[in-house]
């Protein structure tokens, strides 16, 4: 980036320019756009995909086994649906299947957010899709 060049008023004039391009456009023309946007899967700022899923998982927290649901999944991370999450930087150790797996995936990982729905996990490793 050249120097004294400033990133967010970039990115706000480059947002700006987007949105008046988008509004000159037709529907169909805007229509257009978002399917060959949504074909190259761009991220929302995420590191993996996630994927929508009810997976029953086993995990260790603290010398703490528990059980509750994965709700959603991607290659670096899952949330966890539980009513009493543990804290936000602990070591975790989870253990599932998923349909087409012959053998249950065991990870490790630490949480790295809390809600009062459940927890995030990062993968200590990215994992296979």
């Amino acid at each position: 980036m050249p120097k004294g060049r400033d990133p967010i008023s970039d990115e706000t004039r480059i947002t700006a320019r987007l949105i008046d391009l988008i509004c000159d456009m037709t529907i169909s023309q805007q229509l257009e756009l978002l399917g060959q946007l949504d074909s190259r899967q761009y991220k929302s700022g995420r590191a993996g995909h996630r994927r929508d899923r009810t997976i029953l998982v086993d995990y260790e927290v603290n010398n703490l086994l528990r059980q509750d649901f994965i709700r959603d999944i991607s290659n670096v991370g899952v949330f966890i649906e539980t009513p009493t999450p543990p804290p936000v930087g602990e070591k975790i150790r989870l253990s599932f299947s998923l349909a087409d797996a012959k053998k249950p995936i065991r990870v490790t990982g630490r949480i790295v957010r809390s809600t009062e729905k459940g927890f995030a996990v990062a993968f200590r490793r990215k994992t296979r899709k």
